[in-house]
């Protein structure tokens, strides 16, 4: 019976595989053609000049006109970032052009149904994986920055795959200086992929070969890596969403059901982080009611708790001052979240840019001093939290007072 079953997935499957070629116009490769990107396009009197580029011929301008190139449509639909089959004569002069998606995979030179097309999805979050995929890269686009979209999908899987990056994170954000520095500089290529591949052999690249892939590696994974942090996320539908927008393909999941997924998702997650920021509430009253009256511990009128561990002396600041403190956020669990200690150095701000209970607790301060505050949500990050901090969450403050202006 098991058998079956998965005989069974796999004719479905392939039947709308099949379905979705079809439906994109895909037929028999032409024997001997070739498959390319195009990367820019140049027209002077009727005639056209591709710049195209492939995986196994290199770069290189592809010449054709209306008059004397059998094309199942008007030239002047194909552009940059169009995938196209063709054949040419010795002087790259094309007899034959066909428009392609990026199901055709130049290095097996035959069609090749991508992961996108094969995987069905099973779960909401894989809808919603593959929608983040398909707007992120085309977000980028838009705002006009573009990556390889190889090593910028390698980066995602690697990410979303928990595998061994290819680069520590330090040598990430070292590209990302390196690429603003080439880019004012106006160094870098003006297209967003340099080969056409499917997600399969994504895993497969060897390390980038020059800045602008590693630029793009590095944006993939520490997008990703970031976008995990917040929801778990399925790599393969995001790497795939992430191909179709670049490709500008049409989605293989309806555009109505990703936004319904979006929808029914963000009302779970604002569910969860109701229940969490209940939870979270409670915990802290219940523990600020009995922390009042632990020997030392001071409690202000706004119900800021704090204790003094080293007195300082001299005047305290006020709300317009500018602070220059050392300091240690903390959880309840004991979790530092943020530690100018453990960096090192210290931290100097406007009192008027933390949050309230930081504030106050620094303005009871004198020069010198150290104290342990225990900061109420409701005077810290409130119901909303923040990307490290939950909703309603307690803040514990170790704060050092080194000099206010």
């Amino acid at each position: 019976m098991k058998n079956t079953k998965n005989v069974f997935i796999f004719l479905m499957v392939m039947i709308l595989s099949c379905s979705l070629l079809f439906a994109q116009g895909l037929t028999e490769q032409k024997e001997n053609s070739i498959n390319a990107f195009i990367a820019d396009v140049e027209v002077e009197n009727g005639n056209y000049s591709f710049s195209v580029i492939t995986e196994n011929e290199g770069t290189f301008v592809l010449k054709a006109s209306d008059l004397d190139t059998q094309f199942y449509k008007d030239l002047a639909d194909l552009q940059i970032g169009d995938l196209i089959e063709f054949t040419a004569d010795s002087n790259n002069n094309a007899n034959y052009i066909r428009k392609t998606t990026d199901l055709i995979y130049d290095g097996l030179r035959e069609v090749n149904i991508s992961l996108a097309t094969t995987l069905v999805p099973e779960q909401m979050i894989d809808i919603v994986s593959y929608g983040l995929g398909y707007m992120g890269i085309a977000n980028l686009n838009q705002q006009g920055l573009f990556v390889s979209i190889d090593y910028y999908t390698k980066g995602i899987l690697d990410a979303s795959q928990q595998n061994t990056p290819d680069y520590t994170i330090d040598e990430m954000y070292g590209f990302f200086e390196s690429f603003q520095t080439a880019m004012e500089n106006g160094s870098i290529p003006s297209y967003n992929v340099n080969r056409i591949f499917s997600s399969e052999s994504a895993l497969k690249l060897a390390p980038a070969s020059d800045l602008f892939q590693q630029f793009s590696y590095a944006y993939g994974y520490l997008s990703a890596m970031q976008l995990i942090s917040q929801i778990e996320i399925n790599g393969i539908f995001f790497a795939n969403g992430t191909l179709d927008g670049a490709f500008q393909e049409e989605t293989v999941i309806p555009a109505e059901d990703i936004q319904a997924a979006f929808t029914d998702f963000q009302a779970i997650l604002d569910e969860e982080q109701a229940g969490i920021a209940t939870a979270n509430l409670k915990e802290a009253e219940d523990f600020l009611a009995s922390n009042k009256d632990v020997e030392g511990v001071m409690t202000t009128d706004s119900g800021l708790e704090y204790l003094v561990t080293t007195p300082g002396e001299g005047d305290s600041p006020t709300i317009d001052s500018t602070v220059t403190v050392d300091y240690e956020l903390t959880t309840l669990d004991g979790t530092v979240l943020d530690s100018s200690i453990q960096r090192n150095e210290t931290a100097t701000f406007a009192l008027t840019d933390v949050v309230p209970g930081f504030a106050e607790a620094v303005m009871i301060m004198n020069q010198g001093e150290t104290i342990t505050a225990w900061i109420h949500p409701d005077l810290g990050y409130g119901e909303a939290g923040n990307q490290s901090v939950e909703p309603n969450s307690l803040l514990i403050f170790t704060i050092t007072l080194h000099s206010f202006e």
